[in-house]
């Protein structure tokens, strides 16, 4: 028999387990840190931490083009930690990753940075995902578990023993992308005419020349 018990925000879940209200948390990043806490399960999936921007944005490239600007970050989160060890920046700290990435489309930060699937997923399930982009080198990759309270052997390894099989079933994809969304692929119509017309048009000067 499972309990949910639902929380408004990651911060307040974490302060339900660690009061002992809850048992475990799904989907928690594994850290040094909390491994002194929970014990996790397997890791299940790899988070990258990396910087998101507008699409438009031009002049914001890499972390150090943060010094000065404001940029969002989640409190609890592990960006908030990443970019306070950086430094430099004007942190906007929100209680939420909806207020962050609302806050982000509407130009009020020039930056935020957060787990890139969380992003990308919330961008794809509103169709906005053409309005922001991610800068290319990530802050850091974190792997993901269930964490759950110490002091619970039993549950812990019923738990791990089932995401151990879950993650060698193609049933993990599915749940993957409903969660995260599918991505495009790359090759998709407008792509392979236009690599098509720039062969052909190769082709032609080659035989004109």
């Amino acid at each position: 028999k499972v309990r949910y018990a639902v929380y408004d925000d990651w911060s307040d879940a974490m302060e339900a387990i660690r009061n002992k209200h809850v048992v475990l948390i799904p989907n928690m990043g594994i850290t040094d840190e909390r491994l002194s806490l929970y014990d996790f399960t397997i890791p299940y999936e790899t988070f990258r931490i990396s910087i998101f921007v507008r699409t438009a944005t031009v002049n914001i490239k890499e972390v150090n083009d943060l010094a000065g600007r404001k940029v969002g970050v989640v409190e609890k989160n592990q960006g908030l930690v990443l970019m306070r060890e950086h430094g430099g920046s004007d942190l906007q700290i929100f209680h939420s990753i909806e207020e962050a990435f609302l806050a982000l489309l509407s130009g009020s930060i020039d930056a935020l940075v957060y787990p890139e699937q969380v992003i990308t997923g919330i961008a794809m399930s509103s169709g906005l995902e053409r309005k922001i982009k991610i800068l290319e080198k990530p802050l850091q990759e974190i792997k993901r578990g269930i964490a759950v309270r110490k002091g619970e052997p039993e549950l812990f390894l019923k738990l791990d023993n089932a995401i151990r099989q879950l993650i060698k079933n193609p049933e993990y994809q599915v749940i993957y992308e409903k969660w995260h969304g599918k991505h495009e692929p790359f090759w998709n119509v407008t792509r392979v005419i236009i690599v098509m017309g720039i062969t052909l048009g190769l082709s032609i000067a080659c035989l004109l020349f």
